[in-house]
């Protein structure tokens, strides 16, 4: 459906471009400054009150994130004297590296893609040019793939540094409430947000008994901020977070207080955890996505770093941990705008494991005064791909020739303020027109109805 509603749109536009050449209307802009239709759209801008969820620009910070994936060889003894110790080695004759990077950044925050650098190195060899880009995931989500040959090494590292800006936010909760489900179809790049994916399985049997006891049947019956907010206060109140974030020792941080070091991330699962109700913190955020989806409304799950404060105690071990949140999209039909609304439900269990009031504005939702110490990093735990890792879900993986060796998988993830030059600043100004001035252009084309 989604693909021949597509073609019908394409279909459509070509008959609309056909039928002003013959007018001789020359463009998209001339076409909506004549007649009432421009009037419409004149006055439609003119009466545009701005997004529901602001960015909180006097409360952000520039990042650059480094995301380093460590693989070694595994240790052996000797099949003859286990007294002797080797380590087998990492040999592939072709290797490409993938790892999944945010497009547009996140409802709290923004990437600066083309900033983006990383590298393979082993031994004597670096691989450093940069990456290919395959779009087209879910998220929406580029994969950059790092492509190597004739490795044989014992030690290999794979590093990626992704420079973002994160926000406070603030949410109007009175226009949010006030948005209603939209007429039209979905947009193909929010449509994808109602699929399943690994650890979010949308429709799942035991997420699709909950929905259907937490809605009645009807989640319709409820506009989509509202929805939200009733399936986050449900899952507050049903899900109880237990155990790590992560898998594998953090070996070392009491000398590097400033990264996350782990084999990976501890996540069982969206129906694991409808299933059972209590498991991994890191699941609670997967859980409320998938409810979220299951009950129609496009979601995602956000896996970020978060980071200690200045004023903050430096030998506090709970900083710099993994976070996952969910973001929901909230459609309004009458500016034709789309907005990403984050819920920290991590956090809004932490605050408290009974929902708060619905008509109350929750500190969590939309609204965090935390999201500047935040970095986004990807809405994949493992990228959404044919590809392979070297132990838990880690966010890279690699497909080989031959297959993958048998390796110890070490990931290292830590982030560091970012003054920005003149350059940088004139180039990421010039890049935030150019992404506003695309937003400006969709928005003149009519939506889709179904």
């Amino acid at each position: 459906m989604a693909w021949s509603g597509k073609w019908r749109a394409a279909w459509a536009s070509a008959w609309l471009v056909g039928l002003l050449a013959l007018l001789g209307v020359v463009g998209g802009v001339a076409w909506a400054q004549s007649g009432g239709d421009g009037e419409r759209e004149r006055e439609r801008v003119a009466r545009d009150p701005g997004p529901i969820l602001t960015l909180d620009r006097h409360n952000r910070n520039h990042w650059t994130l480094r995301y380093r994936i460590n693989l070694s060889g595994i240790q052996v003894s000797s099949p003859t004297d286990p007294r002797q110790r080797g380590t087998t080695r990492v040999q592939v004759d072709k290797a490409a590296l993938v790892f999944p990077v945010l497009v547009d950044g996140t409802g709290m925050s923004e990437t600066w893609a083309d900033e983006v650098t990383g590298f393979v190195r082993w031994g004597r060899n670096t691989v450093d040019r940069p990456a290919r880009r395959v779009k087209g995931y879910q998220g929406p989500t580029e994969l950059l793939v790092y492509e190597a040959a004739n490795i044989n090494t014992t030690h290999l590292e794979f590093e990626v540094e992704i420079p973002v800006t994160s926000y406070e936010t603030r949410i109007d909760e009175a226009r949010a409430f006030a948005v209603d489900w939209p007429r039209g179809e979905w947009a193909p790049e929010i449509l994808q947000n109602l699929d399943s994916q690994l650890f979010i399985e949308t429709g799942h049997p035991d997420i699709a008994r909950l929905v259907e006891a937490w809605t009645n049947g009807q989640p319709r019956r409820a506009r989509p901020y509202m929805l939200a907010k009733i399936l986050a206060g449900k899952v507050v109140e049903y899900y109880q977070p237990s155990g790590g974030t992560l898998e594998g020792e953090r070996v070392g941080f009491n000398t590097r207080p400033d990264a996350v070091l782990t084999s990976g991330f501890r996540v069982f699962g969206a129906a694991e955890a409808a299933r059972e109700g209590i498991g991994p913190p890191l699941d609670m955020a997967n859980l409320l996505t998938a409810v979220y989806r299951t009950a129609g409304l496009p979601a995602r799950t956000v896996i970020g770093l978060e980071l200690r404060r200045p004023e903050e105690d430096r030998a506090d071990p709970d900083r710099p941990r993994i976070r996952a949140w969910t973001e929901f999209y909230l459609y309004d039909e009458q500016f034709d705008r789309g907005e990403w609304i984050p819920v920290d439900i991590l956090q809004q269990r932490a605050f408290s494991n009974r929902a708060p009031a619905l008509d109350r504005r929750w500190q969590y939702f939309g609204h965090n005064e935390d999201f500047d110490y935040v970095v986004p990093i990807a809405f994949h735990w493992h990228p959404p791909t044919v590809v392979v890792n070297s132990g838990p879900p880690a966010l890279w993986g690699w497909v080989t020739e031959p297959d993958p060796p048998e390796a110890s998988q070490e990931v290292r993830v830590n982030a560091f303020g970012t003054p920005l030059d003149a350059e940088r600043q004139r180039k990421r100004l010039e890049s935030e027109r150019l992404r506003q001035q695309g937003q400006r252009q969709e928005r003149a084309v009519p939506p889709r109805r179904r």
